[in-house]
């Protein structure tokens, strides 16, 4: 498996340098005792990028812990592009990418107008094996969106071995098939 997932801006641009992912803020967030405290705080991201308390556990929330809640702010309004290869055995199987370890309901409390996590994606090239020509792959260049900004998608494969020859040269490679 060779992945690297690149962080992009909401134009699209790459952020450089590592990502928080959301689950390991949440968890910082608790260890360090806001987890319990935090119920019933409820902050507001202004379109400045500040921060509100719009109510109040009865308490004020620590720089640490607003600290932690701005950098949730900024990882949920990031992107990000996989580029990578993964190499499969001819077995059936099956591989995902997805945002399964998000907390929505966590974070809800939180943010009260974050609604839904945008799971719109682009996929630029989706191939198994060596691109012959005239293969065509049914993914590739395939834009989704989510209607109601929520929800998710899913694409069932049938991958199929592929020979091609041309010229006396033969070029073993697969082809597949989609079901969304």
């Amino acid at each position: 498996i060779n992945f690297n997932k690149e962080r992009l801006s909401g134009d699209g641009r790459t952020i450089p340098g590592p990502s928080r992912d959301i689950q390991s803020l949440m968890n910082e967030l608790y260890r360090n005792g806001a987890g319990t405290n935090m119920q019933g705080v409820r902050i507001r991201i202004n379109e400045d990028g500040s921060m509100e308390e719009t109510a109040s556990s009865g308490r004020q929330t620590s720089e640490s812990e607003r600290r932690l809640m701005r950098e949730l702010q900024d990882a949920m309004s990031e992107g990000c592009r996989i580029v990578g290869t993964l190499w499969v055995a001819k077995v059936a199987g099956n591989f995902h990418f997805s945002l399964h370890g998000i907390p929505l309901n966590t974070l809800t409390s939180l943010f009260p107008e974050l609604q839904t996590i945008d799971v719109a994606h682009h996929i630029h090239q989706l191939s198994f094996g060596v691109t012959a020509p005239g293969t065509q792959n049914p993914l590739d260049n395939v834009d989704r969106t989510a209607e109601n900004s929520a929800g998710t998608f899913q694409y069932y494969l049938k991958v199929v071995p592929t020979m091609y020859e041309h010229k006396g040269s033969v070029i073993h490679t697969n082809q597949y098939s989609v079901t969304e």
